[in-house]
């Protein structure tokens, strides 16, 4: 009977640690102040440059459908965004020659508007001659 009592008062204290080393690995990746998710987004790198807002239709056949876009260009140096605000018309007929060349199924799904903003930024650092933009970011994209 002696070694019963024994062996459920270990199983118990066995019991009780593991409780709380689950307990304390939730609240670490969990809910730990300063954790606003498990994935937070990326900043955007470099410094922004605002290149407007659009509407366009899309080059499906018959024209019904209307894009709305914002665009954002994150650069890497104070250069290109002095080229960028000298160039920003060139930059502006870029951007709009890409939205109304594209389709509904070209900018539809999780990876077309990824799709688009990539190609915008080759696009645009060719219109440079080198790679000064990092990056593009849609800040508004709206199909209607």
């Amino acid at each position: 009977m002696k070694g019963k009592g024994k062996s459920r008062l270990i199983l118990l204290v066995g019991l009780l640690v593991f409780i709380a080393g689950a307990g304390a690995l939730v609240w670490f990746l969990v809910l730990s102040p300063g954790r606003t998710s498990a994935n937070p987004a990326p900043a955007p790198v470099g410094k922004p440059f605002d290149a407007g807002s659009y509407l366009t239709n899309l080059a499906d056949e018959g024209g019904r459908r209307v894009l709305r876009a914002a665009v954002e260009l994150s650069v890497g140096d104070n250069k290109t965004l002095q080229e960028l605000k000298e160039r920003s018309t060139e930059v502006r007929n870029e951007i709009l020659a890409l939205l109304r060349s594209k389709r509904l199924a070209d900018l539809e799904g999780a990876t077309g508007m990824v799709n688009a903003a990539a190609e915008l930024t080759g696009r645009i650092n060719a219109l440079l001659g080198r790679p000064g933009v990092l990056k593009t970011f849609f800040t508004d994209f709206i199909i209607q």
